[in-house]
């Protein structure tokens, strides 16, 4: 990927701890298969630790949301809605 090319899902991703992009930085032929060797190369260096780390971190983003949604619940009054089905003569 060039230097001067920003992409905003990389920025985004920068923004939130995550590197984006091992296999864009080093294609240099742009050919499917030196890609998919690219690809494969990247996904045999993952370890159980860079795994564990997705998995905890996952666990806390799920967490902050159900901590989110009790919230929510506690400060919201139920809505209770009746609906009536009218018949036309």
């Amino acid at each position: 990927m060039p230097k001067e090319k920003k992409y905003k899902l990389d920025e985004i991703a920068l923004q939130m701890g995550h590197e984006v992009g091992e296999v864009a930085e080093k294609n240099h032929s742009f050919k499917i298969t030196d890609v998919e060797v690219l690809v494969n190369n990247a996904l045999d260096a993952v370890t159980k630790e860079n795994w564990a780390k997705c998995g905890d971190h996952c666990t806390k983003i799920q967490d902050k949301d159900l901590v989110k949604e009790g919230l929510r619940d506690e400060i919201l009054e139920p809505i209770i809605l009746t609906i009536s089905r009218r018949q036309f003569k």
